[in-house]
Order: structure tokens, then sequence, then C-alpha cells
């Protein structure tokens, strides 16, 4: 259930579930400021976040209820289809990221590397057009010489089927691999 309320002039988007309220403020300024929270019981957890704009440069600020402030600076277009990120946590110091994602008409790659003694590198790939596409996910553990993750899917559309699978692999701290996998099959 949700719906909005005004408070000074001012409009508030409310949701109330069976266990919490949300509520959100957006504040009207030359910067907007959005505000929103949760409240559980007699607890009231808040989160600011805002956007700074300058040319193809966005950053993204977050004050959190856990009192920590997460600061994602984009870098879009600087060649057709490349956009770079950088992200970090503060107090993490384990949290700091670069990824670089280039996108075109029928395929897309993303990677990133934390800014770390030991980084876990990903690669995310996918290539394909509207009736049969692949793409892969890939995570390797610099610390370890390991890949901690691989997933894999193809997928394929058609007027009569929509056919999916999906195989991931997942290595735990012990060490023992996870292997699972999906099927998805929809007919018209």
């Amino acid at each position: 259930m949700f719906g909005f309320c005004y408070c000074g002039g001012v409009k508030i988007f409310c949701t109330r579930t069976t266990r919490a309220i949300r509520n959100s403020l957006l504040l009207p300024s030359p910067r907007p400021v959005l505000l929103s929270g949760i409240k559980k019981g007699d607890i009231f957890l808040a989160d600011v976040t805002t956007q700074l704009k300058n040319k193809n440069i966005t950053t993204d600020i977050k004050f959190g209820s856990d009192s920590t402030l997460l600061t994602t600076i984009t870098v879009g277009e600087t060649a057709p289809g490349l956009k770079s990120n950088f992200s970090f946590k503060v107090p993490d110091q384990r949290s700091c990221k670069v990824e670089l994602q280039c996108l075109h008409d029928y395929a897309g790659i993303s990677t990133s590397i934390g800014l770390t003694a030991n980084p876990i590198f990903n690669f995310s790939g996918v290539v394909g057009t509207i009736v049969l596409a692949l793409g892969t996910d890939v995570s390797f553990d610099t610390k370890t010489g390991n890949f901690t993750k691989f997933s894999a899917g193809l997928s394929f559309t058609n007027d009569n089927l929509i056919a999916s699978l999906t195989l991931y692999t997942y290595a735990s701290v012990n060490r023992e691999d996870t292997d699972t996998g999906e099927v998805h099959l929809l007919v018209t």
C-alpha cells in the first residue's frame, strides 16, 4: 500500500507494509537531495542521497543510517559506448573499486577490480541479438589464484519459444565448488 502526502508544500512518497513504514522526501533545491527512511517498530533508519553533475561526470553520494558514506563517480562516454565508475565506501577500506563498461548494439562488457592489496577481478560480457544471446560472468581472486565464480547463459527467442539455459559455479571458502544450473522454457 502506498500513497503521497504533503508536508509544508513538499510531496512525500509513503509506503506501508506489514512490517515497516517507508518515507521518501525529495527536497527542492538546485542540487536535489533525497531523504528516505524506514521505521521498524520503534527504530527509524534514514538515508540521505544526492547527485552532482558536471558535464559528463556524475557523482552519487549516499549517507547511510549505518554511519557509512558511499560515493560513486561515473565518467560517461569518454569514447563511444565507454563508461567508467569509481566507487568507495567510508569507513570500509576494502570497498574501493574501479569498473569499466563498454556497450555496443550487439555486445556489452564490464570489468571491475577492487583497489586492495589482494583484489578480486570480475569480468562480465554478453553478445547477441534479439533472437540469440550468450553471456558470462567470471570472478578471479588474486590472493588465492582461483576463480571464485563462473556463470554462463544462453537464450533463444522466436515467435513460439523462449528458452534459456544458465550454469553457475561458485567456489566457497572451504574450497568446495557448488555447481548449479537452470533451464527455463516458455512455449506459446
